[in-house]
């Protein structure tokens, strides 16, 4: 709905839809501050504004709602969670940095990321919170072109186990050319199986 920069970025009309069409299907809704009002003609300028606002959109028929609180004027960045009727804050100090092009989409990603991966939606959320702490603060001193450059993704690579006739293999996940380095010729990632044909990495059929 708007920018980390503060645009606007769908037309009036988007709300009605959002509310009514997308938010009741959803898990979890991830508004930062500038978007929370707009869904809610709530002006927020405290936690007890973002608590209230949580509770707001909780009507729309989400019962999970996290405020992003990066935009408040605070050294102190607390997000706001309201799962059903549970209260959950998390904080980090706020990082100075003009590469935050992202970090909306970033933190709703790792959010389901976690979630995949078996944690409990606090736990997922308090987890993305370090995520895209730590990817902005990697990131902070990196010049990409002009104006608002990106976070830092890659600022800690996961390494991945490789089942590989009976025995494990670590590589990165994104790296098919160490896989294709080695005398692997089949296996299972992340609960995938896959070949190795002429040194590509392929799904199994």
């Amino acid at each position: 709905l708007v920018s980390t920069s503060g645009h606007i970025l769908t037309q009036s009309n988007t709300i009605d839809l959002i509310t009514t069409q997308i938010i009741p299907y959803c898990t979890l809704v991830t508004p930062n501050i500038f978007e929370a009002e707009r869904l809610t003609n709530i002006s927020i300028s405290t936690e007890e504004d973002m608590i209230n606002a949580c509770y707001e959109i909780q009507r729309y028929g989400c019962q999970n709602v996290l405020i992003k609180g990066g935009h408040s004027n605070s050294d102190i960045i607390t997000d706001i969670l309201i799962s059903k009727d549970k209260i959950f804050k998390f904080s980090a100090t706020k990082i100075l940095s003009q590469n935050t092009h992202g970090t909306g989409c970033t933190l709703s990603s790792a959010i389901a990321s976690y979630l995949a991966l078996g944690n409990t939606l606090p736990d997922a959320v308090e987890k993305g919170k370090t995520f895209i702490t730590n990817a902005i603060k990697s990131g902070k001193d990196v010049k990409t072109g002009k104006g608002h450059g990106p976070v830092n993704h890659f600022f800690k690579p996961i390494k991945m186990i490789i089942k590989c006739k009976g025995e494990d293999k670590v590589a990165l996940i994104t790296d098919s050319l160490e896989i294709a380095g080695t005398d692997i010729k089949e296996g299972v990632m992340s609960g995938t199986e896959f070949i190795v044909e002429d040194g590509v990495c392929k799904l199994k059929d």
